[in-house]
């Protein structure tokens, strides 16, 4: 019909434009633990004079802003089964920038198969 195939059309166009994700690896893992550091480092540059006290208060925000909306839980098994429950480092993505921990290798798929079904917009 041609609102299936308008539908198609429009799916199509739009992919290219559409953020996806993807498996982290210890590599990229070990990536963003060293970006973070450098992140951290330069920040101790510009603020010198401050205290102590509010350069790590700034270290730990600056860490958890790149990880998802759920933290360091699971997406999937929060929006399925409306409990906390913690994901692992060994079962990452990223997506839209963010890094996701997963509870199971079968959660980190749904995931990588349809992410805005599982984050905030």
């Amino acid at each position: 019909t041609p609102e299936e195939l308008l539908q198609k059309v429009v799916e199509t166009m739009q992919r290219p434009f559409q953020y996806v994700a993807w498996e982290l690896t210890m590599e990229d893992y070990d990536e963003e633990t060293e970006d973070y550091q450098a992140e951290a480092e330069a920040d101790e540059e510009i603020e010198e004079e401050e205290e102590e006290e509010e350069e790590n208060e700034d270290r730990i925000k600056e860490k958890r802003r790149h990880l998802g909306d759920t933290k360091h839980f699971c997406p999937v098994f929060l929006k399925e089964n409306f409990i906390l429950q913690p994901g692992s480092t060994e079962e990452a993505a990223k997506y839209r920038e963010k890094i996701y921990y997963f509870s199971s290798p079968e959660a980190k798929e749904k995931f990588l198969e349809h992410p805005e079904e599982y984050v905030a917009h």
